[in-house]
């Protein structure tokens, strides 16, 4: 019933669009004559017209999107943003003119229709005389009984042509309203923009709060084995716990806000990782021994592969220093973070490096990661560091 009432109110929308062409169709016979030949070179003067006056209107496709989706229950997709195609235009001026051809067939059918099917339901108390063209005419006995069912069927006709043209519609709509071919394209480019952006804050997000985590796993495991011999480093690995817990919760943060609103995000410089010398220092302070060698001002990527090893180094790598090598130029940065190799180190299979290497190979470097007698490499080539 309700997608009946949704039909029924488009096709009387259509009807209201159709009653400004009635009337110029009815001053035209009446200023210029009658005849079926006039009446039906108006009719197809004024759509010609109509049709080409809408086509130039931009405002009429998103317009009749948003009364389909109201009325018929269509699903459509908005117009994209920037002008619309004249493709678009052109079926959007046709859809208009079968809603305001439809809607005149179905409020016509309505208008003959419901008087006589009132009429006809009505002859046993009208005393069985019918009413046409301002004549009374007397009708038999058994015409009268039937008369009740003569304005059922007149009720149902005007019901059927009222579902069938809104049925008719509605199957219409996608091919006339829906997204050219440039904009069905346009919209899956976005789309899979997205999900690429939706990609990347996941691979950022797992490498920064995996690096956080392992950092203060490890201080957690440093103040507690100088806790009783040196309360004053486990009081300073605590508060190095305690700061790293507050900022990785300050980027989750971020991040749950980021995907609640993708359309208006920018992700900014999330994930960047801090200076090098900053993210040794986050290492040394867990009690491992980590050598430097660095040259240049590294960028971004250069920096998320020290962080990448540096992660892998403390939570796979043996015991003994890492050795951590990044030299940065106007071509491009080389980085090489080396560690022993430990009993765990066969897992650096894992999202992290397999995120890493896709980044580095999309910006045209190349990044390789392999046991190397006792120890194991990290090694990344960067033509021209990227964000």
């Amino acid at each position: 019933m309700k997608v009946l009432v949704g039909r029924a109110a488009y096709l009387a929308f259509g009807g209201a669009l159709a009653l400004p062409y009635a009337g110029l169709v009815w001053l035209f016979e009446r200023t210029l004559g009658s005849g079926p030949g006039l009446v039906v070179g108006v009719l197809g003067l004024l759509a010609v017209a109509g049709g080409l006056g809408v086509a130039l209107l931009p405002v009429v496709r998103p317009l009749a999107i948003v009364v389909v989706r109201a009325l018929l229950g269509v699903e459509l997709p908005d117009s994209g943003p920037g002008p619309v195609p004249r493709d678009a235009r052109l079926r959007a001026a046709a859809w208009f003119a079968i809603t305001a051809l439809a809607g005149a067939v179905a409020v016509l059918a309505v208008l003959v229709l419901l008087p006589q099917a009132v009429g006809f339901a009505a002859l046993p108390l009208t005393g069985g005389t019918l009413r046409v063209g301002g004549e009374v005419w007397p009708l038999p006995g058994p015409a009268v009984l039937l008369g009740p069912l003569v304005g059922l069927v007149a009720l149902a006709l005007a019901v059927l042509v009222v579902a069938g043209l809104g049925a008719g519609l509605t199957r219409l709509a996608p091919r006339l309203l829906g997204p050219t071919p440039e904009e069905a394209l346009a919209a899956e480019r976005a789309r899979a923009g997205r999900l690429a952006w939706r990609a990347r804050l996941a691979g950022e997000l797992h490498d920064h709060l995996g690096h956080t985590l392992t950092a203060m796993t490890l201080q957690a495991g440093a103040a507690g084995r100088v806790l009783d011999a040196d309360p004053e480093a486990a009081r300073r690995a605590l508060a190095a716990i305690e700061d790293r817990g507050r900022a990785a919760v300050d980027e989750l943060d971020r991040v749950l806000t980021l995907l609640r609103d993708p359309e208006g995000a920018d992700p900014g410089g999330f994930g960047a990782p801090g200076d090098v010398p900053s993210l040794v220092e986050g290492i040394r302070a867990t009690g491992r021994e980590v050598h430097l060698v660095l040259e240049g001002e590294p960028g971004p990527e250069a920096r998320r592969v020290v962080r990448e090893g540096l992660t892998n180094a403390v939570r796979h790598g043996g015991a003994g220093p890492v050795e951590v090598v990044v030299r940065a130029g106007p071509e491009g940065s080389v980085v090489t973070v080396t560690n022993p190799t430990g009993v765990a180190s066969g897992r650096r299979g894992g999202h992290g490096l397999t995120g890493l290497r896709e980044r580095v190979e999309a910006g045209g470097g190349r990044l390789r990661s392999e046991p190397a007698g006792a120890s194991w490499t990290l090694h990344a080539e960067l033509p021209g560091d990227s964000p």
